[in-house]
C-alpha cells in the first residue's frame, strides 16, 4: 500500500520557499508564447493544459478537433490559428465517451473507495484498458487532470482521490 510521505523542512526553508513562490506586482515575468488563437483572441499558450467543457451536444469535440487540425498543420482551420515552434509540434488529444468514463471509474472505485496519485494512475490504466482505451503513464496523468477538471474525481481531506458518481459530462 502506498503511503504518502511527509517531507520535514526547517522553518527558515519553509519561509524561503514561501517568499520564492509569491507573485509581485512590480516584478516582470516572462510570458509563455501565445500559440493558439481564435480570430485575434489568444486561447492557448505553450506548455499549458486545456480542457473543453460544456453541455452535451454543444459542439465541444468539433471545436477541439478544429484546434487539433490547426495544430497538426501549424496553420489555420475554421478561424483557429496555431503557431507551434519547431520541436514542439506534438498534441495529446483525449476524447473518451462518457459511458467509458463511468464504466472505468466505477470499476476502479468498486475495488477501493479512494486512491493515492500513483495508485490511481495504475488502476486507471487497468480499468480503462477494460473499455479498450490503452493509456501510457503520460496519458493516465493527463487523464487524471481532465477527470479532476470535470469533477469526475475529487480529492478528499486526506488528499486521496475519490469518485464523484454525480458528475455531469
Amino acid at each position: 500500500m502506498n503511503e504518502s510521505k511527509t517531507m520535514q523542512i526547517s522553518a527558515e526553508t519553509a519561509i524561503e520557499k514561501w517568499h520564492a513562490s509569491r507573485l509581485s506586482v512590480t516584478k516582470i515575468y516572462e510570458m509563455s508564447p501565445e500559440i493558439i488563437k481564435a480570430q485575434d483572441s489568444v486561447i492557448g499558450t505553450l506548455g499549458n493544459f486545456s480542457a473543453s467543457i460544456g453541455k452535451a451536444k454543444s459542439k465541444k469535440t468539433f471545436n477541439v478537433l478544429a484546434i487539433v487540425a490547426a495544430a497538426l498543420t501549424n496553420g489555420t482551420v475554421l478561424r483557429y490559428s496555431v503557431s507551434l515552434p519547431e520541436g514542439k509540434r506534438r498534441v495529446l488529444y483525449i476524447d473518451i465517451p462518457e459511458p467509458h468514463h463511468r464504466i472505468a471509474l466505477e470499476t476502479a472505485f468498486s475495488k477501493k473507495p479512494s486512491y493515492g496519485y500513483k495508485e490511481l494512475t495504475e488502476v486507471l490504466q487497468e480499468t480503462y484498458g477494460l473499455v479498450s482505451v490503452q493509456l501510457s503513464n503520460n496519458k493516465a496523468v493527463a487523464l487524471i487532470s481532465m477527470l479532476k477538471c470535470k469533477r469526475m474525481i475529487v480529492q478528499d481531506a486526506s488528499k486521496k482521490y475519490i469518485y464523484n458518481p454525480d458528475f455531469v459530462y
